[in-house]
């Protein structure tokens, strides 16, 4: 979303893009609600506002039988969404508590024997396209009142399995299918016997689909990190999954990133292990392992402050010319030029220069003059009237963007994606050829500039009734588009190597 004012000189307006001010995520950017347990040990997992929970300390607990309540907690391990400035930590624990009532009498089946009970183990599947499991055989009813019905619940949710309850109870059948290779769930069951309340949980058993791989260590592809030699570890980067801990020497070091300090006179090697959350999509789970080797120097050798170390990310140019100057990851901004610019009538890349002061220590320039030369960063200034253009060409869909142009190949696509009639866009350019090779051009939707979000989108020719389609065998294009409807990359890719498939930049 971005934020328009309309001024006039000499007033000067210091404006800020709300989505470049997200933060620090933290519990409470979360924000967990309806977290409970029930009498009989059943968790309810919170609800969220922002991440995604992968993984939790408890699924279940026992039935409380004590005539009085107990607190229960548990931990859930949440991946910080992009945008935030601590997404490199990957993950925040947030802490749930909720107080779990005592069985009341008519829950208990020990003691009310209308209670249906749960005996046996459902067993894991894998390798199938769908398993049928008749619940009378695990679930049976009370003598004086039979099963209401069934719950199911899986994790996490949003799978492409599908779960399906059939017959009436207390005889349902639960059918667990999916048509997509390498889908992944856990999945409790819940008999209900509503006239007294009280429930009976199956025990947690997962549901594993067909042409999975297993999660190692080239799928994590940890590059980058190193350990000062004050012992100060500095993460590396990784492209699937979620970091569960960091560990030296048997030690997790999570919290402290200290693998102790370097005083032998020269330069040791130190293995530091990333335990990743292994994602859904992969024939394993849980946990998995990587062992990094770092070579740690024997003197502190301290980096240079530059541009670089400086992480310019964000700014705003509003259609009238005024800046909101960016955001560092570190050091001090203390000016900018120029303070404005004239108005445009298309989108149109401004370069501002930033005078950055160093950190006052961590850096060999610490405590020093500013940076010199002062830092060039480009920021899209949006016309004040928008020229949408008049040729058009089809488009995968409003919502269809993506991060990366290699998550095309890893979203499931088996075949061939649809480019054609299900959105007609128009661009700037002269033709479809050259909306192929060229950026800083103006995309719109329905004579709007579409809000593209920095991702990737694909595209094609056609745009009318008949689809086209692009061959995950063959080369497509696309456009990655940001806000104001302007293309800042055009992509050339091809899916046929499997995985991240191969492709380039073509302008």
């Amino acid at each position: 979303m971005s934020t328009k004012t309309n001024v006039r000189s000499p007033f000067f307006l210091d404006l800020t893009a709300p989505v470049q001010t997200l933060g620090t995520f933290t519990c409470t950017t979360a924000g967990l609600s309806n977290f409970a347990v029930a009498s009989s040990g059943f968790v309810t997992n919170p609800l969220l506002l922002a991440g995604s929970i992968v993984g939790q300390t408890a699924t279940e607990f026992t039935v409380n039988t004590t005539g009085s309540s107990i607190p229960r907690s548990v931990t859930y391990t949440i991946a910080i969404p992009l945008g935030y400035t601590n997404v490199n930590d990957a993950t925040i624990d947030c802490v749930q508590t909720f107080d779990q009532p005592t069985q009341a009498a008519n829950e208990n089946p020990n003691i009310n024997n209308n209670c249906p009970t749960f005996a046996g183990t459902i067993p894991n599947t894998s390798g199938l396209a769908s398993t049928a499991i008749n619940l009378a055989t695990y679930f049976t009813s009370g003598s004086g009142a039979d099963i209401s019905s069934y719950v199911v619940t899986a994790s996490p949710s949003g799978t492409a399995i599908s779960a399906v309850l059939t017959g009436t109870a207390p005889s349902q059948t639960l059918t667990l299918s999916t048509n997509t290779d390498c889908q992944l769930a856990t999945f409790i069951i819940t008999a209900r016997q509503s006239s007294d309340n009280c429930t009976a949980i199956s025990n947690s058993f997962t549901f594993a689909s067909a042409n999975c791989e297993a999660y190692d260590c080239t799928d994590a592809n940890v590059t980058g990190g190193n350990i000062e030699q004050d012992g100060t570890v500095n993460k590396g980067t990784w492209t699937s999954g979620t970091l569960n801990a960091l560990r030296y020497d048997g030690t997790d070091i999570t919290t402290s990133l200290n693998a102790g300090a370097n005083t032998t006179g020269s330069a040791v090697n130190k293995t530091i292990t990333y335990r990743f959350n292994i994602p859904n999509g992969f024939s394993n789970s849980g946990t998995f392992d990587c062992d990094v080797v770092y070579s740690q120097p024997a003197t502190q050798v301290l980096p240079t402050f530059d541009c670089a170390e400086a992480q310019i990310t964000g700014g705003f140019i509003s259609e009238q010319g005024n800046i909101a100057a960016p955001t560092l990851g570190a050091g001090t901004l203390a000016s900018w030029t120029p303070q404005s610019f004239a108005e445009v009538s298309v989108n149109t890349p401004q370069t501002i220069y930033l005078t950055i002061t160093p950190p006052a220590s961590g850096y060999i320039n610490s405590g020093g003059a500013d940076i010199t030369p002062p830092c060039p960063y480009i920021i899209t200034q949006p016309a004040t009237i928008i020229d949408c253009g008049t040729t058009q060409f089809g488009f995968a869909g409003l919502n269809s963007g993506l991060d990366r142009p290699e998550d095309f190949c890893n979203s499931g696509l088996a075949t061939s994606y649809g480019v054609g009639g299900l959105a007609r866009l128009s661009s700037t350019v002269a033709s479809f050829e050259d909306l192929k090779s060229t950026v800083g051009n103006t995309v719109c939707y329905r004579l709007s500039p579409f809000r593209g979000g920095n991702k990737y989108y694909v595209i094609g020719e056609s745009y009318g009734s008949t689809a086209e389609f692009i061959s995950n065998y063959s080369t497509f294009y696309m456009l990655k588009i940001d806000d104001y409807g302007t293309v800042q990359e055009v992509v050339q890719w091809n899916c046929s190597g499997g995985g991240d498939g191969a492709g380039a930049r073509v302008a």
